[in-house]
């Protein structure tokens, strides 16, 4: 376990996001070293709330938030999938009355 955050930064070795490579897309990947300096990130997190610092991909750091957050995110994440659709079909409603208009028009003139 570091006593500090200059421990973690001895020794970071490889760590990135997998979108780099198509067949590691979707994971966090890295050498034994950057896993490893993962792991003592987590770590220091778990204790102290926050770990800022380097090795961690594109990432600024790991953060302890609580559970709480998850569940009003999905609340959230819900509400907003719901809304665009109700617009999307909105929106084909009034294109297709639109259509129909037009239709109707060409015949009917």
């Amino acid at each position: 376990m570091p006593r500090n955050a200059d421990e973690l930064h001895d020794a970071t070795g490889n760590l990135r996001v997998g979108s780099y490579w198509a067949e590691h897309e979707d994971y966090l990947v890295g050498d034994e070293e950057g896993l490893r300096h993962l792991i003592r990130a987590c770590e220091a997190a778990l204790q102290s709330g926050e770990y800022r610092g380097a090795g961690l991909a594109d990432f600024l750091g790991v953060r302890k938030i609580p559970t709480t957050a998850f569940t009003e995110l999905n609340k959230a994440d819900t509400t907003g999938g719901t809304g665009i659709l109700v617009l999307a079909v909105a929106a084909i409603l009034v294109l297709l009355l639109l259509g129909l208009y037009q239709l109707y028009d060409w015949v009917v003139l």
